[in-house]
């Protein structure tokens, strides 16, 4: 087991007086440890990535500087990341509501570019986020290709050629310019607050990025997102 408390009071600077694994997690570990000062809190930890917790901590502020109910970033180190504690509640209408209000204001908050500072992560695959001026050349740069010619590397793809085309055909059929939005990990009923895991109505804290995507949200017409901020999607 690693040294759970430790981590998190380098992370805090400050002590710790108890730790208990929690459900929750792919590759990292879940806890609730609690501060020397009474605070309640959630940890995750995982080795082997010192980048991956310092991109979510930053894409989690980034998101909140929109306007996004995100936990609140409480430490971040190599190995561990440490947001505020949230708790368990019913599913409600109310609730969902909120959510896609929210959502809609993060989309509307827009950014300042097709890309982020920080890298992206899809588990403990780091991704590029270097910008640039079109989602087509985007996208096509920093995640179709790399990721299919992975895909290639590794066997699990015979042929790169078809992926190839779609990628010079981008900008042509990937739907009319627009601008950058402010986006979010992926956001079904397992992830956000207020469905099965926190409290509230809360965006998961997973990436931000501001590539398009392939859903429209229904409530603020952002293109796209990677779900929803309503009770439909279209295409």
């Amino acid at each position: 087991m690693p040294d759970v408390a430790a981590a998190v009071a380098r992370a805090c600077g400050a002590g710790v007086v108890s730790v208990r694994p929690v459900a929750g997690g792919d590759i990292c570990r879940a806890w609730r440890v609690t501060l020397v000062d009474g605070t309640p809190a959630f940890a995750k930890t995982f080795a082997g990535e010192p980048a991956m917790f310092d991109a979510e901590a930053r894409s989690l502020r980034w998101l909140a500087d929109a306007g996004a109910p995100v936990p609140r970033v409480l430490g971040v180190g190599t190995d561990v990341l440490v947001l505020e504690w949230l708790d368990a509640a019913r599913p409600s209408r109310a609730a969902a509501r909120r959510l896609a209000a929210a959502l809609a204001t993060v989309h509307a908050a827009g950014a300042d570019r097709f890309g982020a500072p920080w890298p992206g992560f899809a588990g403990r695959l780091q991704l590029s986020n270097m910008p640039a001026s079109t989602w087509a050349e985007f996208f096509a740069a920093t995640r179709l290709l790399p990721l299919a010619r992975q895909a290639h590397d590794s066997g699990a793809l015979d042929d790169l050629t078809a992926i190839e085309r779609v990628a010079v055909r981008l900008p042509s059929v990937g739907g009319p310019a627009e601008p950058p939005a402010r986006l979010h990990g992926t956001c079904g009923p397992e992830t956000y607050c207020g469905v099965r895991m926190l409290r509230g109505s809360s965006i998961p804290p997973h990436t931000a990025g501001t590539a398009r995507r392939t859903w429209r949200c229904s409530t603020c017409s952002a293109r796209p997102i990677w779900t929803t901020c309503s009770r439909r999607i279209r295409r």
